[in-house]
């Protein structure tokens, strides 16, 4: 005989420990894990809110779990319709959003990229607009915000890119009008070299910024990828600042060949920014090669000033306290 809450043999019906009265109408589970639900949770919670809050207000009426049976299956009857509304019209956006919240330890935040196209197709679908408990009324909610810094980012890397454009085209083809037509004559094929070298890292810098910075859009035009912010730190400034020397070097060797040795403050402005960090790399990499001998001296000196020590205190006159 099968016990409640257990299956002894396979093909034993389970029998539930704990059944709802008889009065109690069944309802089934929800039945999902909680990265789909944690996806849908504002949504569902806009559904369902006045369903939600009868079962609160109930709560609060008496601690017996009795009490509210009927509507908490109210609850859960609500969410399950949620949940499959959303996967009718929208679960290509919903699996997308649940499966990233699934793989980056459930936190919207690193997620907005896939919730965007989620909320929009569930506010086209159903008119539902994700609404944060508690924010602000008088501000854009924190996924909003999220969007419109994207948008900004949008916006100022195509003024950048068109821009550096503009200047890209404008003084090479200086460069080439005045030195190759005009001063052809004392053009040498050293000169000749260095220009088609630095034109070329020019050309491909430029096409790296440009690909980097553009935006992608899916099919029904929503933004889903902003790009690579063009004014953040780091190697993109270097590119920039890369173009802007070899610019001015090129207007500039139109009326002196000595301008071609200013692009020796790229490699001079390596070796001043990055050589503290070789230098505290080739040491460690040094102690490595040789067994760890400096880890070993390091120690060892540890090792004598806790001896020194302990031989001050042993020569200390020790106090006797007389009662």
């Amino acid at each position: 005989m099968a016990l409640p809450g257990y299956k002894n043999f396979e093909g034993e019906d389970w029998i539930d420990p704990t059944p709802l009265p008889k009065e109690i109408p069944p309802v089934d589970e929800v039945g999902s894990t909680g990265a789909p639900l944690k996806s849908a949770s504002f949504f569902i919670g806009t559904h369902c809110k006045e369903y939600n809050e009868d079962f609160m207000l109930c709560k609060d009426e008496t601690r017996d779990p009795k009490h509210c049976l009927l509507e908490g299956r109210k609850v859960t009857r609500c969410a399950v319709d949620a949940l499959q509304k959303i996967q009718s019209q929208c679960l290509g956006e919903f699996r997308a959003h649940w499966n990233c919240l699934d793989y980056k330890n459930q936190e919207f935040g690193r997620c907005r990229e896939q919730e965007k196209p989620l909320n929009d197709c569930l506010f086209k679908a159903f008119g539902w607009k994700k609404s944060v408990p508690g924010a602000p009324a008088n501000k854009p909610q924190i996924h909003e915000r999220a969007n419109q810094s994207a948008k900004r980012i949008v916006q100022e890397n195509a003024a950048r890119i068109s821009v550096l454009q503009k200047v890209y085209i404008g003084v090479n083809l200086v460069y080439i009008v005045v030195r190759f037509l005009l001063q052809y004559t004392s053009l040498g094929w050293k000169e000749f070299l260095m220009y088609a070298a630095t034109f070329g890292l020019e050309t491909f810098i430029y096409v790296n910024l440009y690909q980097v910075s553009r935006p992608r859009y899916d099919p029904g035009g929503i933004l889903v990828d902003a790009g690579t912010d063009l004014s953040q730190p780091g190697l993109v400034s270097y590119m920039f600042d890369y173009l802007y020397v070899s610019w001015f070097v090129h207007l500039l060797s139109l009326v002196t060949r000595w301008a071609w040795l200013l692009y020796l403050a790229i490699p001079i402005y390596l070796v001043v920014t990055f050589g503290p960090y070789l230098r505290q790399f080739i040491p460690s990499l040094a102690g490595q090669q040789g067994g760890g001998g400096g880890d070993e001296a390091q120690l060892s000196e540890k090792e004598k000033k806790k001896r020194e020590k302990k031989e001050r205190k042993k020569q200390q006159p020790r106090v006797k306290y007389v009662n």
